[in-house]
């Protein structure tokens, strides 16, 4: 793309036109019904219950 170029409208190059129509088409949000918020806490137990977490080595780097 020629970004060196400017469109009519207030001198905004192309590259911008696309980055801002992309972030108005784009939600960092996603809603969450009852039946996927559970469906979700499932999921997030079963692996919970696989993670295992690593003792501490030595009781001097302690907090």
């Amino acid at each position: 793309a020629d970004t060196e170029r400017t469109s009519p409208q207030d001198g905004v190059l192309p590259y911008e036109e696309l980055v801002a129509a992309l972030a108005d088409r784009c939600s960092s949000r996603v809603p969450l019904t009852p039946g996927r918020a559970r469906d979700l806490a499932t999921t997030l137990r079963m692996l919970a219950d696989r993670l295992t977490i690593p003792r501490q080595q030595d009781g001097r780097w302690a907090a």
